[in-house]
C-alpha cells in the first residue's frame, strides 16, 4: 500500500509516545490505543493519502502532548509530598556523587585558574536545591498541595523534553539552520511547560502569586533531572575528545592548557547556569500565565450580566 513506510513510522513513535503515560494508565489502555491509532492511520492513509496522514500525525502529536499531562497530573494527585521529594534528591545525590567522582579521578582540573571555583559554585547550589527541595515538600497545606501537584508532573514532562533534545543534540546532527531551529523550539516547549504549571495553579488558586511559584517549582523539578542526565551523558557516555576541545573558542580564549579540565568544568558551568537560570524563568513564565488568567472574559453572545 502507497505510504505504507510513513504509516509504519508514525505507528512505532505513537508507540514510543506512549510511555510518557503513567504505567497504570498505559498497561490498561496502551494496547487499544494503539490499536486504535494503527487503524486510523491506515484509514486515513486509504482516504486522504499523503497530505491527510500528516495532517491526521499532527493531530494526534497535539493530542497525546494534552492527554499525556492530563494523565501525569491525575497520576500524580495521589502522590505525596515525602514521594517527591525522595525521588527529587536522589536526582540531587547522583548529581553531586558523579561530580565529585570525576573531580576526584582527575584532581589536575584544581592547578587551572579558577578550576576550584567551578566545582565549588555548582556543588553549593545543587545543596541549595537540596535545601529547598526539602523545605518545599515540607507543608501539606490546600495551597502548598496545589502547587506541588501541578508543578511537578509537568516539570517531569518538560525535563522528558529537554532530555529529547539532549540526545538528539547528541547523536543526530540535522545541520544548519536546523540546529538553531530545534534548540529554539525545544527551549520554548519548555519554558511554555512551565508557564502551563503557573496557569494551572493560578486559576486554581485565583490569583497570580501561585503561578509564579508553581512556574519556578516546575522549573525546579525539570532542572534537577536535566543535570542529573547531562552529568551522565557527559561525563560516560558522549565525553567530548581532546582535539575537538582544542578547537573550541571558549577553550581558545579561557587560557587553560589541559583541555580534560576544560571539559569537566565546561559541563559544570553548563549545569550550574541551567539551574540558576532555569527557576527564573520558570517564575516569569509562571508570572505572565497567572495574569493571563486575570484577564476578564468576555461575556458570550445571549448571557446575561447580573
Amino acid at each position: 500500500m502507497q505510504h505504507s513506510i510513513l504509516v509504519r513510522w508514525l505507528c512505532r513513535i505513537y508507540a514510543v509516545l506512549l510511555y510518557a503515560y503513567p504505567r497504570e494508565f498505559r498497561l490498561r489502555f496502551g494496547r487499544e490505543m494503539a490499536q486504535v491509532f494503527r487503524d486510523r492511520c491506515h484509514w486515513v492513509a486509504r482516504r486522504q493519502g499523503l497530505r491527510g496522514l500528516l495532517r491526521f500525525g499532527v493531530l494526534s502529536g497535539a493530542e497525546w502532548w494534552t492527554t499525556a499531562i492530563g494523565e501525569g497530573i491525575d497520576s500524580m494527585r495521589a502522590a505525596t509530598p515525602f514521594t517527591i521529594r525522595f525521588a527529587l534528591l536522589i536526582g540531587v545525590t547522583l548529581s553531586l556523587m558523579m561530580m565529585g567522582i570525576q573531580v576526584f579521578l582527575y584532581r589536575p582540573l584544581f592547578a587551572m585558574p579558577g578550576g576550584s571555583t567551578f566545582v565549588l559554585e555548582t556543588t553549593v547550589v545543587l545543596l541549595l536545591y537540596g535545601m529547598l527541595i526539602v523545605w518545599a515538600t515540607r507543608s501539606d497545606g490546600p495551597l502548598h498541595r496545589t502547587v506541588l501537584l501541578l508543578g511537578t508532573p509537568l516539570g517531569l514532562f518538560a525535563a522528558a523534553v529537554q532530555i529529547a533534545h539532549l540526545a538528539a543534540e547528541n547523536f543526530i546532527h540535522f545541520g544548519e539552520p536546523w540546529e538553531g531551529i530545534t534548540t529554539v523550539t525545544f527551549m520554548l516547549g519548555t519554558f511554555l511547560i512551565w508557564g502551563v504549571a503557573g496557569y494551572r495553579s493560578a486559576r486554581s488558586a485565583g490569583a497570580i502569586a501561585p503561578g509564579v511559584v508553581a512556574g519556578s517549582w516546575s522549573a525546579i523539578v525539570t532542572m534537577s533531572i536535566l543535570v542529573t542526565f547531562g552529568f551522565a551523558l557527559e561525563f560516560s557516555l558522549v565525553t567530548p575528545k581532546p582535539e575537538y576541545v582544542a578547537t573550541w573558542g571558549e577553550f581558545k580564549r579561557s587560557g587553560w592548557t589541559d583541555v580534560h579540565a576544560f571539559t569537566i568544568a565546561n559541563t559544570l558551568d553548563s549545569a550550574l547556569s541551567h539551574l540558576i537560570v532555569g527557576p527564573i524563568v520558570g517564575a516569569i513564565f509562571g508570572g505572565i500565565a497567572g495574569v493571563v488568567t486575570r484577564i476578564p472574559r468576555k461575556p458570550q453572545p445571549g448571557t446575561t450580566i447580573a
